[in-house]
């Protein structure tokens, strides 16, 4: 470990230690720089790897306004950056906090940890415009910022975690993901555990405790995201939107005080919403909107054990984002029950004739329902059924099957 004071720093709430830290940081690789309790004016970058500065409730402060405190990148490779134990404060907005920044795929800023850190009146508390990867948030607060924390860029970003992490109080917006690369899958497995998000945007036309686009394998869990916004704006608890979103998952948290509490849109979104509470505010009789784009045959959303109503739309063929019952309106001879649960065909004018289902798991609970106004009956094949009889589905009625799995794995057996 060396100490800041070894460089020339002060920390005394009135010099500019500028020189001293950035000096520090240039000379010391792979041990701690130790920041005494203090008040530190500076500006300062760290380029290289393997840096760890430590603060005992010191406080950082921009001596050049408009710069941010922490710059952390350059055009080459660096990583294991870990900044812990002390607070960074903007005074006035006017500079960022952190800010990562680099320009190339493969030349990133990875393996950041940030651990106790306090980043508070800052424009960003911290903004990722570049590559990370590999890196840990954990009981970070970024409050009363004009905006809290930033990741907006087209090169990627991966596997990052959060714990114990506070978004709350900034003006516009807790968090904001962005994948400006909405064609390439380049934001992959972003977990967020017992993280608050509480009263962003009070005063902005549009609130949002946290905004997702284009992010896969998103993990929300045990979230407290309450009052961002008020019933009189445009407020968001969380926005879930882009061309991608595959392998969602939001289990438990408390999801009130917003508008729309959980909202997503956008295509590709499958996964689940699970043990939740969400309560909007204002006008508002739903409480979790659905507005995914669909296809036939994709996977769905699946809502289950939530406090809280579901407001959804089917898309042109008339199947809902959530995993509920589809709509089959073409030739049912072949089907696939990978990703429904329940599935409504269309029996109009003449009996149908289903020879194939595809994605039957032995133990699964599957239903089919025919919708026939002109009476007809709906018959699955034989060679579907566990007893080797065809098996007839009269109009307008519904039939839940198990598949089986001894001794005909796959097969069907109707609950009736």
């Amino acid at each position: 470990m060396v100490y800041a004071e070894d460089f020339g720093a002060n920390g005394n709430d009135s010099e500019d230690d500028s020189k001293a830290l950035q000096a520090a940081v240039n000379a010391v690789q792979g041990r701690t720089i130790y920041l005494r309790g203090g008040t530190y004016y500076a500006n300062f970058s760290i380029a290289r790897s393997n840096v760890r500065i430590e603060g005992n409730g010191a406080i950082l402060r921009p001596f050049k306004k408009g710069q941010p405190v922490i710059s952390i990148g350059t055009n080459k490779a660096i990583n294991d950056i870990h900044l812990s134990f002390f607070e960074i404060d903007g005074v006035d907005r006017g500079s960022d906090g952190i800010a990562v920044e680099n320009n190339h795929i493969e030349n990133g800023s990875d393996f950041l940890s940030l651990d106790r850190l306090i980043i508070m009146r800052c424009r960003y508390g911290m903004r990722v415009n570049g590559r990370t990867i590999w890196s840990r948030f954990n009981n970070c607060r970024f409050d009363w910022n004009t905006a809290g924390f930033i990741i907006s860029t087209a090169l990627p970003c991966n596997l990052l975690y959060f714990a114990n992490c506070t978004f709350n109080k900034n003006e516009q917006y807790g968090l904001w993901v962005e994948n400006k690369n909405a064609a390439n899958e380049t934001f992959k497995t972003f977990q967020f555990s017992s993280c608050n998000f509480e009263g962003n945007g009070m005063d902005a036309a549009r609130a949002y405790g946290a905004w997702f686009s284009g992010v896969e394998s998103l993990l929300l869990e045990n979230i407290y995201c309450e009052n961002n916004g008020t019933e009189k704006n445009e407020s968001y608890g969380v926005k879930i939107t882009g061309q991608t979103g595959r392998g969602l998952i939001i289990n438990g948290g408390w999801y009130v005080g917003s508008r729309y509490p959980i909202y997503i849109d956008g295509e590709k979104k499958w996964g689940t919403i699970r043990n939740v509470t969400a309560q909007s505010t204002g006008d508002n009789e739903d409480d979790i909107f659905l507005l995914t784009n669909w296809t036939n045959n994709e996977p769905k959303i699946e809502v289950d054990k939530c406090m809280g109503s579901v407001h959804t739309r089917p898309d042109n063929q008339g199947n809902l984002p959530t995993d509920g019952v589809d709509w089959e309106p073409n030739d049912p001879a072949s089907l696939s029950m990978q990703y429904r649960s329940w599935l409504k065909i269309f029996a109009n004018g003449a009996h149908k004739d289903v020879k194939e289902v595809k994605g039957l798991v032995p133990g699964r609970l599957i239903g089919f329902i025919n919708y026939s106004p002109t009476g007809h009956n709906i018959r699955l094949d034989a060679s579907l059924m566990s007893d080797n009889r065809p098996f007839v589905i009269p109009a307008n009625k519904a039939v839940q099957f198990v598949v089986d799995g001894y001794p005909t794995p796959g097969k069907l057996v109707p609950l009736l």
